[in-house]
């Protein structure tokens, strides 16, 4: 949910190449890093609850990516 506390699940359906890692980075609208972490996925759902508790409110940019495939998202921390 957009806004958000700093506090946000990621999930997806991942029926194709469900061992490899998702990466997770997340950059300040200055293209900061803010967060970094890597996921083992080994199962056909990926959902994993990311918490930012000293995020300072404002703008967001979330890149996810797993194997080939990546995608990237505004999240707004209230």
């Amino acid at each position: 949910l957009n806004p958000s506390q700093g506090e946000f699940t990621i999930s997806f359906d991942s029926r194709s190449n469900n061992n490899e890692n998702v990466n997770v980075s997340i950059y300040d609208i200055s293209g900061r890093l803010v967060y970094k972490n890597s996921f083992m996925n080994n199962s056909l759902q990926f959902y994993e609850t990311i918490r930012l508790n000293n995020a300072t409110p404002g703008i967001y940019i979330a890149n996810i990516s797993k194997g080939n495939s990546s995608t990237t998202h505004k999240i707004v921390i209230k």
